[in-house]
């Protein structure tokens, strides 16, 4: 499964973050997920490498997204600015500590390989997902072959823009339930917990231990990591 395309929809949706109003939402915390496999890779081995959980900080207008890959070989967290719209991936594989920045520019290159999204807004009684209310969307997914699924969002967490970078960019809430499909494997993220506890700013930076990296090196990284689950 390749990382970038966890940048854009996992965390999409659920962990870019923009501007939070005091009044009308926490503004700090942690969110965490539940990954769930509808649809499983095709070797029981493969599928014990995958992440069982994402935790997700927010504080202010950044996010910091995490996900770990083989029982801990690989992780991966991103980190999400949406004052200055920019994304920092920060890899961890074979011992060594990469980073790579990118900003809305590169949008287009790396959505380039996620089909097209269209939503869907239903009204209905809000569905309670952590404590949250949530409201129901309809995605249609414009791929060879269509399909449409379940997402679910909150309106609650007052963040701007929390899908700026991602195929969901239509629905303004935070997500707290949703699916990516890549590499015919399904995963379907569902919050469990939502923890309004101070965070560190410290946790939205790069660590100075990390080398940065360009976007074709990482790009080789990415491949390394695809083929080691083929």
């Amino acid at each position: 499964m390749s990382p970038r395309y966890l940048i854009i929809l996992f965390l999409s949706s659920c962990f870019l973050f923009g501007c939070v109003d005091d009044s009308k939402g926490p503004k700090e915390g942690i969110i965490t997920y539940d990954i769930t496999y509808p649809k499983p890779a095709a070797d029981p081995f493969d599928q014990q490498m995958m992440p069982g959980e994402m935790t997700m900080k927010f504080k202010n207008n950044k996010s910091a997204t995490k996900l770990n890959f083989g029982m801990g070989f690989i992780q991966m967290t991103y980190l999400s600015d949406s004052e200055n719209k920019s994304i920092t991936e920060l890899n961890k594989f074979m011992g060594k500590k990469r980073a790579f920045v990118s900003y809305e520019k590169d949008l287009p290159y790396l959505l380039k390989d996620v089909p097209p999204y269209t939503v869907e807004f239903i009204k209905q009684k809000d569905t309670l997902i952590a404590t949250y209310n949530c409201k129901k969307a309809i995605v249609h997914v414009k791929s060879a072959t269509p399909y449409d699924f379940v997402a679910y969002y909150t309106e609650d967490i007052q963040i701007t823009e929390p899908n700026w970078c991602t195929p969901f960019k239509e629905i303004k809430g935070v997500l707290m339930e949703y699916q990516v499909e890549q590499y015919n494997i399904i995963m379907r993220f569902t919050a469990k917990t939502v923890e309004l506890i101070e965070q560190d700013d410290a946790d939205f930076t790069m660590p100075a231990d990390f080398k940065l990296v360009s976007q074709k090196d990482m790009d080789d990284i990415h491949r390394m990591i695809k083929e080691m689950n083929e």
